[in-house]
């Protein structure tokens, strides 16, 4: 579809009187957006990695005009458990990893808002101990001089060439993927050998571009109105990892924000989130630990008829899109109607 044709598609069935009369027909959902790095005028991060706070502001500003509610992810996993009635247009805002950027460009927004978001924390990041496996391959591309390389993933090589932009982001997609799909255990050996490809020494821990927020700033900012959450301890694909460690994971990441802040949200977010990287383990491992519901990356908007025991634990979210018409479409009746038809949860 042409984007133009798009726009006009989406402002039409977005309208008001349309809106009104389709969600008393079909229902409604909840989209849950994520967010990851943060970026202003002039940052470093490129474009299509950040959200830019005009984005963020111009959407948020488009929920305040069309009426929705904001409602934090805290409230709606309790309302989804005690099945209580939520309001038939609200928004839930998340962000991800614990980057310092995050927290100190967007809180003020949701602030201005009075929006409420919760920042989900890789815990050993902020205990400086480490930092992404996912934001190191990333590193090494981008901060590479060589015009090309190979790598072996698995039992599988690859080749990569460096000379645009688009090829950069491909090979960070590409090897971040491989790795998802691949020996998870042999992950060390896999950046020791990216290193040695790209030439690029990895330090252990986070440069100033992947600056992680601190204790006391998470503090300071829970003040402001920042809810923050568990997103294990070092951001390791659970469903790899064997059940003790698996429970290491969550339970010592739920035990560190409870340690250092006044009222975590008591919502679980797992890495990389798609229907592999948990299963009935994973939600077991959390319901056990005390914690209310947890959030996926399976792009649909929440629907409350589906919140069982197990849904809960499995909350569907969109990446915040930096197309504005994306952002509508999400928030709207047609793409609750469109994924009803989709099958996306286990039975």
């Amino acid at each position: 579809m042409q984007p133009k044709v798009k726009r006009l598609l989406v402002d039409f069935f977005s309208c008001s009187a349309c809106s009104t009369l389709a969600r008393k027909v079909f229902g409604h959902g909840i989209p849950i957006f994520m967010l990851h790095r943060m970026r202003e005028h002039g940052d470093a991060i490129p474009p299509e990695a950040a959200t830019s706070d005009t984005h963020l502001r111009r959407c948020l500003t488009y929920l305040v005009d069309n009426h929705y509610s904001f409602l934090s992810l805290r409230d709606l996993t309790h309302a989804l458990a005690h099945q209580q009635r939520l309001p038939e247009k609200c928004v839930v805002f998340t962000m991800d990893d614990g980057f310092e950027d995050q927290a100190r460009i967007a809180a003020p927004i949701f602030a201005e808002f009075n929006c409420p978001a919760t920042l989900f924390l890789i815990t050993g990041m902020l205990d400086q101990q480490l930092w992404p496996w996912d934001d190191k391959v990333a590193f090494a591309i981008n901060q590479t001089t060589v015009a090309s390389f190979n790598i072996a993933i698995g039992e599988n090589s690859y080749q990569f060439t460096l000379n645009t932009d688009k090829d950069r982001r491909t090979a960070r997609r590409k090897i971040q993927d491989a790795i998802k799909a691949g020996p998870f255990d042999q992950l060390t050996t896999i950046l020791a050998n990216l290193e040695k490809a790209t030439q690029v020494e990895i330090p252990a821990l986070p440069p100033p571009q992947y600056k992680p927020l601190t204790w006391e700033e998470a503090r300071g900012y829970e003040k402001q109105g920042i809810e923050f959450a568990p997103h294990t301890i070092s951001h390791s694909i659970l469903s790899r990892l064997d059940r003790d460690t698996a429970s290491r994971e969550i339970l010592g990441s739920w035990q560190r924000v409870r340690e250092e802040l006044s009222n975590p949200s008591p919502v679980f977010c797992y890495p990389t989130g798609r229907y592999c990287d948990f299963g009935s383990r994973e939600v077991k491992l959390i319901r056990e630990a005390g914690l209310t519901g947890a959030v996926s990356t399976i792009p649909a908007q929440v629907r409350p008829e589906l919140a069982n025991d197990y849904y809960r634990f499995a909350l569907p979210r969109y990446s915040l899109p930096n197309s504005f018409s994306d952002f509508k479409l999400y928030c709207s009746w047609v793409e609750y109607v469109r994924e009803r038809n989709l099958r996306y949860w286990p039975r």
